[in-house]
């Protein structure tokens, strides 16, 4: 579940938004909708590309929709995956040329 949007900024409890690595794909919850991209693996391990995500198209209420816009937006931006004490890391670049890093903490599948 996300944890934070960029090391100094918390993401909110709810509405919740998951990431799960499932081979060549990557599949979730974006706050509002479920979505799904394609993975290709980079060079060097850890480094990857996304491909664009597709998603259901439900509207939901606020926050909902503006998490999910944010999280999908930042979704596109990451070219690695990393762990950082027990976290999933994933750095991004946004369009602006500004980057961060999205944190997530790991939840046990039912």
């Amino acid at each position: 579940m996300l944890r934070a949007w960029t090391w100094d900024e918390p993401a909110p409890a709810t509405p919740e938004v998951t990431v799960k690595f499932d081979g060549a794909r990557l599949a979730g919850h974006a706050g509002c909708n479920s979505y799904f991209a394609q993975l290709k693996p980079g060079d060097q391990p850890g480094d990857l590309t996304i491909g664009p995500a597709g998603a259901t198209r439900m509207m939901c209420p606020e926050p909902a929709m503006t998490v999910e816009t944010r999280f999908l937006q930042q979704l596109g931006g990451v070219t690695k995956m990393r762990f950082m004490a027990g976290q999933l890391a994933l750095p991004y670049a946004n369009t602006d040329k500004t980057f961060g890093v999205m944190l997530f903490d790991h939840r046990p599948t039912q």
